[in-house]
């Protein structure tokens, strides 16, 4: 618009268009898109979690990481639970990882009412639910194409690889320039 304003000639605007800074991207902000969520909840009461996996983009190392968050103030937690150059030997989330999370959160946070989880892995075995009703917790089960129930650990997952990606992204570039 700048350039339109000064009336600069076509071929520059849509060579200005086509600019990409480096520095320009690694400083640029991670895109907040709005939470998708059907429901209000109350901050403390209700917890939501899942697990993804990313890969560093230099190291090529990837990692397994669990998301735990509070649905009324977005808080959330992130945990490396396994690292490994190889993806097919990051096994699978076990029902004592998620535990020692979720006591974790507890410990810091107080005991929320609910636990909503895709129903999916070690989410679903009978042990963990047990677990949380002797704590007194509902699990509650979306499945993981209920956008409107899932879109805020979804959104959270995303925020988490963006940040984790920029700040790889960034300690590359000042390990090369030093």
């Amino acid at each position: 618009s700048y350039l339109k304003a000064r009336k600069a000639q076509p071929a520059l605007i849509a060579t200005a268009k086509q600019f990409v800074c480096d520095a320009c991207t690694a400083s640029q902000r991670a895109k907040l898109f709005p939470v998708s969520g059907t429901d209000l909840a109350e901050p403390g009461k209700h917890a939501i979690m899942d697990n993804f996996k990313w890969c560093h983009p230099v190291t090529k190392t990837h990692h397994r990481i669990a998301v735990l968050g509070d649905h009324g103030s977005r808080h959330a937690v992130f945990r490396v639970l396994a690292t490994n150059k190889d993806p097919t030997k990051l096994g699978n989330t076990s029902f004592t990882e998620i535990c020692d999370i979720v006591d974790t959160w507890m410990r810091h946070f107080g005991k929320f009412e609910t636990f909503r989880t895709d129903p999916e892995g070690c989410f679903r075995a009978h042990e963990f639910r047990s677990w949380l009703s002797d704590r007194g917790i509902q699990w509650l089960p979306s499945p993981g194409e209920a956008h409107g129930r899932n879109g805020v650990i979804e959104h959270l997952v995303e925020t988490c690889k963006e940040s984790a990606l920029r700040v790889a992204r960034s300690s590359t570039l000042e390990i090369e320039t030093q």
